[in-house]
């Protein structure tokens, strides 16, 4: 403990404290606010984004196992082209709400970096 020293003389016990730098950093109700609303955008796109990519794969193992039991008696337009159009839907949701919660975290993270630099600038 290099902060602090303990002395004895006399019968006495004398102790000497160091002083502690410590940093506050300020912020507002509608920075706290915003941060917690982007919190929740970013888990609710989480949520979605983990969705649209089980629903992906989902679609995907379906087709890629069902191919093979297509007989000439069954036409594979009607099997496959709903499935083919739910796969490429799946696709862009999931892309879409990674995106936008990877963007969602990049945001909340600097608004985190920007308190403690001291600008209190609402987002």
């Amino acid at each position: 403990m290099a902060d602090l020293n303990i002395n004895t003389a006399d019968g006495l016990i004398e102790a000497t404290i160091k002083a502690k730098q410590e940093t506050y950093y300020l912020v507002t109700e509608d920075n706290l606010n915003s941060l917690k609303h982007k919190s929740l955008l970013s888990d609710l796109f989480i949520l979605l984004a983990s969705l649209s990519w089980g629903a992906y794969f989902s679609v995907l193992i379906t087709i890629k196992s069902n191919i093979a039991n297509l007989t000439p008696e069954k036409p594979s337009n009607e099997f496959l082209q709903p499935l083919i159009t739910l796969q490429n839907v799946f696709l862009c949701a999931g892309i879409l709400f990674t995106g936008l919660a990877i963007w969602m975290f990049i945001t909340s993270f600097n608004q985190i970096k920007d308190m403690k630099k001291g600008k209190l600038e609402v987002k």
